[in-house]
């Protein structure tokens, strides 16, 4: 919860996902910080993504 309380005063919303959930990112065979960045947000967005936490 440290990055989100960094994090918070810069973005709009910081969303903490259940890891378990995108555990599948990890066995990507391209892993880059922008293309899981891209995966969170589709996967979001699509609703399939499960908040743990949600800073709004």
């Amino acid at each position: 919860m440290a990055v989100v309380r960094v994090l918070s005063p810069y973005v709009g919303r910081v969303i903490v996902a259940n890891p378990m959930q995108v555990k599948a990112i990890a066995h990507a065979r391209i892993k880059t910080d922008k293309i899981d960045a891209g995966v969170l947000a589709q996967l979001h967005a699509s609703g399939f993504l499960a908040e743990v936490l949600d800073s709004r």
